[in-house]
C-alpha cells in the first residue's frame, strides 16, 4: 500500500469549496494500492510561520500551489503539487487584501522543488510555465472531476429562478451578477436568484436594492441538495473573473442545467461549447444571455443537452487514474 499524504487547508469546513472537492474526489477514486490521507495545515499567517511535520507518507502531495513553501519540510520525500491557478502572479488585484497576494507568491515559489506538478487545466499550465522555472516535462495536465451525485433530479413546480453556487470573494464577481439580476427583474418580475454563500457586503447590496425577498440564500447544502437546485433552475450563471478550473458550472451541467458563463481564464477550456458566454465586465451582456434562455424554451433544451454531454467528460475516476500515473513516476 502506497500512502499519499495530501497537504490541505481545513477540509472540515461546511462548504464544498474547490480544493476540498479536489481532495475528496481523488481520495474516493484513487483505487487499490494507494491510500490518500489529508493533513491539515495551520490557517492564515501561521501556515507560513509554523510548518507541519511531513513524515507520514510515501508521497507528499500538496493539494494547492499555495502550499509550495512547505516543500522544504518534505526533503527526501517524493513530492507532487497541484496547481489550480497562478492568480497571485497574473491577477493580484483580485485578492481581497494585498498581503494575501504577497504571501501566496512567496508560497508558490516552492512549487519548483516538487518532482511533479499537476495542473488542472492547460490554462493553469501555461501560467505556471510563464511564472515558474519549470519545463514541459515537469507538468501534467489533469482535469479535475465532478461527483457522480450530480445528476438530473425530478423536476418540481417551484418559482422560476436562476442559480449561482460558489464563494463570493472578489474574483467571483458576484456584484456584477446582482447588477444583471436587477436588469432581468424588469422583464421577469417573479424571477428569483438562488445562492449559497452569505457574504455581508453582498447581503448589504441586496438589501440596499430592495431585493431581500428575491434573493434566496440557502446556506450550506449537501451534494444532493445542490443537485436539486441545479436540476430545477432556469439557468446557472457563472460570472467569475478568474478560474483555473471551475467546479460548480460543471456540477450544474451534470444536472442538465443550461449554463451562462464568463469567457475569462480557463472557463471556456473547461466548459467547451456547452454554455452561452459573456464578458464578465459587462453586466448588460450577462443579463441579455440569461434573458435569451428565459425567453426561448428551445434554446434552453438545447443547452441542457449540451450540458449533460460536456459534464460526462469529467469523471473523477479518469482524474484519479491519471494521478496514479504521476505518483508512480515520482516513486521511480
Amino acid at each position: 500500500m502506497i500512502n499519499v499524504q495530501m497537504i490541505s487547508g481545513n477540509i472540515k469546513s461546511e462548504y464544498n469549496w474547490g480544493i476540498k472537492n479536489y481532495i475528496l474526489g481523488l481520495s474516493r477514486n484513487i483505487g487499490k494500492g494507494f491510500r490518500i490521507t489529508a493533513k491539515e495545515t495551520e490557517n492564515g499567517l501561521l501556515r507560513h510561520i509554523r510548518a507541519p511535520r511531513l513524515a507520514d507518507g510515501d508521497i507528499i502531495h500538496f493539494s494547492s500551489q499555495t502550499f509550495g513553501h512547505l516543500s522544504k519540510s518534505a526533503a527526501g520525500k517524493p513530492m507532487v503539487i497541484t496547481c489550480h491557478d497562478m492568480m497571485a502572479f497574473s491577477r493580484p488585484e483580485l485578492f481581497e487584501k494585498k498581503r494575501h497576494a504577497f504571501f501566496s507568491r512567496l508560497a508558490i515559489n516552492g512549487m519548483e522543488k516538487c518532482g511533479k506538478i499537476i495542473c488542472v487545466s492547460e490554462f493553469a499550465k501555461n501560467e505556471a510555465m510563464r511564472y515558474m522555472k519549470i519545463g514541459d516535462d515537469d507538468v501534467s495536465v489533469i482535469h479535475s472531476g465532478i461527483s457522480e451525485d450530480f445528476r438530473p433530479r425530478k423536476k418540481k413546480n417551484e418559482s422560476d429562478y436562476i442559480v449561482y453556487f460558489g464563494s463570493e470573494e472578489r474574483r467571483k464577481n458576484v456584484s456584477s451578477l446582482i447588477d444583471a439580476f436587477v436588469m432581468l427583474k424588469k422583464s421577469f418580475p417573479e424571477l428569483k436568484l438562488v445562492k449559497n454563500y452569505d457574504n455581508p457586503s453582498i447581503r448589504e447590496r441586496i438589501r440596499s436594492l430592495g431585493l431581500e425577498k428575491d434573493v434566496i440564500i440557502t446556506g450550506n447544502l449537501t451534494e444532493d441538495g445542490m443537485a436539486g437546485y441545479y436540476s430545477n433552475a432556469r439557468a446557472f450563471v457563472y460570472p467569475s473573473l478568474f478560474e483555473g478550473f471551475g467546479f460548480t458550472p460543471l456540477e450544474a451541467m451534470a444536472c442538465g442545467c443550461p449554463v451562462v458563463a464568463s469567457n475569462a481564464a480557463a472557463i471556456p477550456e473547461i466548459l467547451g461549447d456547452a454554455p452561452l458566454y459573456f464578458d464578465p465586465l459587462d453586466a448588460n451582456e450577462m443579463a441579455d444571455k440569461v434573458k435569451s434562455i428565459l425567453d426561448d424554451s428551445a434554446l434552453s433544451r438545447k443547452l441542457s443537452g449540451k450540458s449533460l454531454l460536456r459534464a460526462k467528460k469529467f469523471p473523477w475516476k479518469t482524474a484519479a487514474k491519471k494521478t496514479r500515473k504521476v505518483y508512480e513516476e515520482v516513486l521511480q
